[in-house]
């Protein structure tokens, strides 16, 4: 990552700050999430947790593109940096889709109970040599649980309250990082792609290592992402992602798309700032088809692509398809293909006004002046307010 992005990074950091819907407006702060608690049946507990959206309104037009979703463990942390980064690479770059982020909040909770998978009484493998044991591995081994409360209570409110794709992203840190692995590894079909940062694989003397040759080679993982990434934490901490990682070398018959980053000069603590950032241009590696001479049925070819890769439709967006095809309809040889590019926009979005004024305009080039009028109707059918369909279809009827 180059300096610039990183700076770019640590200022959207600083300007975002989670923000609940109930608080008063205070125009010196950017508010990027919904903060909701939800009371746990599974963990007998309240439970914070914090919605970013890619859109500033749910009741706007954006708020009805359904989007993938990311949940984030130690979401206090980690929130407003990955959702900056979202919102820019999403928005200013179009490198890839908008897309929710639900933050867990972990630390202000039992943490180690909630994400690690079995009970360990050994110590952190970084402590001091004289800590035998630590106190926070009293209640340790929660991590069943903790995924069943994110499967059972968390995704079905997400779901129910926002729209969202079926796709969906698990990331982690350090012991988030550790419950990553085990929810990949044991639940695959929890999530469609994992984001493992420096993931404390040492855990119950690598538990997850010593189990994970046999469900590494499941077909369940064939259409899954793993992005697994080690900052210089070293030592033991190090070689034991080395294994995991010698292990997928070794044998990934299961067919999962795998990726992983080593950042030797980078800590603990900063590695997630390039690692998510990584991830998310491993996992979105195209997202908008550039090519300018594209028709129609090319379109489509490159957004059925998209929806193979990600297993659920894509289709590209409205004003994508009709700018592409105003560019087509300022070449007169091309104007059969904008008039193609206007109709897959009609197809695509059939209840748009705008759709309809558009593909007017070009049977106007075309000199089409019957098809013209019928679709400037149906878009004022569609919203009879719309003035620019009715002066257009004023003058095409006084010229009859």
């Amino acid at each position: 990552m180059t300096t610039t992005r990183f700076i770019l990074i640590i200022i959207i950091n600083g300007i975002f700050v989670l923000s609940s819907r109930a608080q008063q407006a205070d125009s010196s702060y950017v508010k990027i999430a919904d903060v909701v608690t939800i009371h746990s049946k599974i963990l007998n507990e309240n439970r914070k947790i914090y919605i970013y959206t890619p859109y500033l309104n749910k009741g706007s037009e954006n708020a009805k593109v359904a989007c993938p979703v990311m949940y984030m463990l130690d979401a206090e942390y980690q929130l407003t940096m990955t959702a900056g980064l979202i919102d820019y690479l999403s928005k200013a770059q179009a490198m890839m889709p908008g897309m929710i982020v639900v933050g867990i909040d972990n630390n202000h909770y039992d943490r180690e109970r909630d994400l690690t998978p079995t009970h360990s009484d050994k110590a952190d493998p970084v402590s001091k040599p004289d800590t035998s044991a630590t106190a926070f591995t009293r209640t340790s081994g929660g991590g069943e649980k903790f995924l069943q409360f994110i499967n059972d209570e968390v995704m079905p409110y997400v779901e129910q309250h926002y729209k969202t794709a079926p796709f969906k992203i698990f990331s982690g840190h350090s012991l988030g990082g550790l419950l990553t692995v085990h929810c990949l590894l044991n639940h695959p079909d929890m999530f469609n792609a994992y984001f493992a940062i420096s993931p404390s694989l040492w855990w119950d003397d690598e538990y997850l290592i010593q189990h994970a040759a046999d469900k590494l080679k499941s077909e369940t993982l064939k259409t899954k992402y793993l992005v697994m990434s080690i900052s210089g934490e070293g030592g033991q901490f190090y070689q034991d992602l080395q294994n995991f990682h010698t292990l997928l070398q070794q044998d990934n018959s299961s067919g999962l798309t795998y990726k992983y980053n080593y950042y030797k000069d980078e800590s603990h603590g900063s590695g997630p700032a390039k690692a998510i950032y990584d991830a998310l241009k491993f996992l979105y590696p195209v997202w908008i088809d550039n090519n300018q001479d594209s028709t129609a049925n090319l379109t489509m070819q490159f957004y059925k692509r998209l929806s193979d890769r990600y297993q659920y439709t894509i289709k590209p967006s409205e004003d994508l398809l009709i700018n592409r095809a105003y560019d087509l309809l300022e070449n007169p040889k091309k104007i059969d293909d904008a008039i193609e590019m206007f109709k897959l926009a009609v197809s695509e979005y059939p209840s748009s006004y705008n759709t309809y004024d558009s593909l007017g305009d070009a049977y106007v080039k075309k000199g089409d002046k019957e098809k013209a009028i019928k679709n400037y109707k149906q878009s004022l059918i569609l919203n009879p307010g719309f003035k620019d369909s009715q002066t257009k279809l004023n003058a095409l009827l006084k010229g009859k």
